[in-house]
């Protein structure tokens, strides 16, 4: 009797690249598979998992985009969207969150906090514009202290949608959770449009 082949009982291994800068490292792992199962099934692949993405100045920002805050951002007129900068609406504004205290760590886009608080911050805000014609999704920006201020882009495509439509959806939001949840994100906060002009470096405004 020939020997049984044993092709298909190599150990797993684990291929990982990293890349990394002074401030920021990320690291991508995959396990190889080593064949079918015994059962003679497919298994599906496994999908790579990533860290939070670099931002910039780690890694360059695409054409007719500026970094800033720690941030690639689009000029006006556009939005940041699978990498490049694609023409749209980006309404501007500024959250004051008294129902969140300030951590130090939130200035940093890349810690835990900044990540969970954004997260936070954007499902609101699309529970607050999703009916609004055209809308896409908010983007958090930056985080600064008293109680907690976030800087927002709030991204539609070309339509009819106003500042004003926006600014009352986000209020009207802000005054039911002020009513019907006092410990909601949202209880007691405060929003106010920004101006929003990016240009690059030679550019008139």
């Amino acid at each position: 009797m020939s020997p049984t082949s044993t092709a298909n009982s190599k150990p797993t291994t684990l291929t990982s690249q990293s890349t990394s800068d002074s401030n920021v490292t990320t690291s991508i792992s995959t396990v190889r598979p080593t064949g079918p199962p015994s059962n003679g099934t497919t298994e599906p692949l496994p999908v790579p998992t990533q860290s939070p993405p670099i931002v910039c100045p780690a890694m360059p920002c695409p054409l007719e985009s500026v970094c800033l805050n720690g941030t690639c951002q689009c000029l006006s007129g556009s939005f940041l969207l699978q990498g490049r900068c694609r023409q749209g609406q980006v309404f501007a504004g500024l959250l004051h969150i008294t129902s969140l205290t300030f951590n130090n760590e939130m200035r940093n886009r890349s810690s835990q906090i900044f990540q969970n608080t954004a997260a936070n911050i954007t499902a609101t805000l699309r529970d607050a514009l999703k009916n609004q014609h055209g809308y896409i999704r908010s983007d958090v920006i930056q985080l600064v202290p008293g109680s907690v201020q976030a800087t927002v882009n709030n991204l539609f495509e070309d339509s009819n949608v106003s500042q004003e439509a926006i600014n009352t959806a986000i209020t009207d939001a802000i005054v039911d959770a002020t009513k019907d949840c006092g410990d909601c994100l949202l209880a007691n906060a405060t929003f106010r449009s920004m101006y929003r002009y990016f240009s690059l470096p030679g550019q008139a405004k």
